[in-house]
């Protein structure tokens, strides 16, 4: 019994560390593969990620009780196949809008960059100072 405790715990650990690098590579500049990168270099944390693609929303946020962008960090997004034009919105904890802006993809990686006062730059290059 005590062997299949430890094998277990063992398993689950092994699990929590896969499941962790998972996280690392969706976080910093995205990931290899990520079309979106949003970037916080505002003064709030952002909470939420909503994706508006006019015939569907995606919501993305973290569980728990942490936010999922703090200051000077990133989160690489995939869109959904095809999107050529997306409204991302970016909310606070309280569900109040910190910025929004409308985003043409056209398969090249975009930096979208949250700035203070709820402005938003973006470009297919890393903004400096990030």
């Amino acid at each position: 019994m005590k062997r299949v405790v430890m094998v277990m715990a063992g398993l689950l650990c092994l699990f929590l560390t896969g499941c962790s690098a998972a996280a690392f590579w969706l976080s910093g500049c995205g990931g290899p593969d990520a079309d979106l990168v949003v970037i916080n270099g505002g003064s709030q944390a952002v909470w939420s990620i909503t994706l508006d693609y006019g015939t569907q929303t995606q919501s993305i946020q973290n569980a728990g009780t942490y936010a999922l962008l703090e200051q000077g960090q990133s989160y690489g997004l995939l869109l959904e196949e095809g999107a050529e034009q997306v409204t991302v919105v970016l909310s606070d904890r309280l569900g109040r809008e910190l910025g929004r802006t409308e985003v043409e993809f056209s398969g090249e990686r975009l930096y979208l960059a949250l700035e203070r006062e709820g402005m938003i730059h973006i470009s297919e290059e890393m903004p400096d100072g990030v």
